[in-house]
C-alpha cells in the first residue's frame, strides 16, 4: 500500500497548498492531520479480501442502487498496487456511474482524487480504465462541481492531460474514452477554454476510420461550439 499512501499524500498536499475547503472538512491547516488519518485508514490484507468479495459481487452486473459501503470498498481497492485489481475496480466504478443515482454515492466515497492520480499511472491500461470512469462520473452535476476548474482542483490539471492524449494517442480505445470524458466535462463552460488546443485534432478526427471516434469528436465539437470565445 506504500504507493497508495504516496498518491494520497500528493493529493492532500495539492489541496493544502491552495487552502481548499470542502464542506468544512478540510482547511489549509489540516494537511498533517489528514495524512495521519490516511495512515490509519489504509486497509489490512484481511480487509482487502473483504473488499474484493464486494468487487466480485458487483463485477459485470447492473447496479442501479450502489450502497455507500460498496462505494467505499471500491475506493479502497483503488489504493491497491495490483494493476489488474485496479482495472477491474475502475470498470465497476464506470459501470455504476452509468446510473446517475450512483454518481453522488461514488463522490461521497472520496474516489475523485484517486481517479485523478490514476491518470498518471505508469500502466496505460490503468490510465485508460481511469479515463472511462471519469467519463461516466462527469455526467453528474455534483461530480462536475467537484471537478470544477479552479486553482488547485485536480481537474484543472486533468483536462490538459486528456487533451494531450487526444492529440497524441494511437490507441483507439483510449482516444474514444478520452473524447467522451472531455465531451462530458465540456458541459461546464469554465472547462471549455482548456480544450482549445484540441480543436484542430478534433477536426482531423472527423475523418477517422473508427466510427465511435468520429461520433465522440462530433459530440465534443458540438459542446465546444456553445462557447463564443472558441
Amino acid at each position: 500500500m506504500n504507493g497508495s499512501r504516496e498518491r494520497l499524500y500528493r493529493s492532500v498536499e495539492c489541496l493544502d497548498a491552495n487552502h481548499v475547503e470542502t464542506n468544512g472538512l478540510m482547511s489549509g491547516n489540516s494537511c498533517v492531520g489528514l495524512k495521519r488519518a490516511i495512515d490509519m485508514a489504509l486497509p489490512s490484507e484481511t480487509e482487502i479480501l473483504i473488499h474484493k468479495r464486494i468487487l466480485d459481487k458487483l463485477f459485470g452486473k447492473s447496479t442501479p442502487n450502489l450502497s455507500q459501503q460498496d462505494a467505499k470498498s471500491l475506493t479502497v481497492l483503488l489504493m491497491s498496487r495490483d494493476e489488474d485489481l485496479m482495472i477491474k475496480t475502475l470498470s465497476v466504478i464506470a459501470n455504476c456511474c452509468a446510473f446517475s443515482v450512483n454518481i453522488d454515492t461514488i463522490c461521497d466515497s472520496g474516489c475523485i482524487l484517486l481517479l485523478y492520480e490514476l491518470l498518471f499511472h505508469k500502466d496505460r491500461a490503468v490510465q485508460t480504465a481511469a479515463t472511462n470512469a471519469i467519463a461516466n462520473i462527469a455526467n453528474g452535476e455534483r461530480a462536475q462541481e467537484l471537478l470544477k476548474v479552479t486553482n488547485g482542483r485536480p481537474f484543472a490539471e486533468c483536462i490538459p492531460v486528456l487533451v494531450n492524449w487526444v492529440k497524441t494517442s494511437d490507441n483507439d480505445l483510449l482516444t474514444n474514452w478520452t473524447l467522451r470524458a472531455l465531451a462530458n466535462l465540456a458541459l461546464r463552460d469554465s472547462n471549455q477554454i482548456l480544450m482549445t488546443a484540441a480543436i484542430d485534432k478534433l477536426m482531423a478526427l472527423l475523418m477517422h476510420p473508427n466510427p465511435a471516434i468520429r461520433l465522440q469528436s462530433i459530440k465534443l465539437l458540438v459542446n465546444l461550439s456553445t462557447n463564443s470565445q472558441l
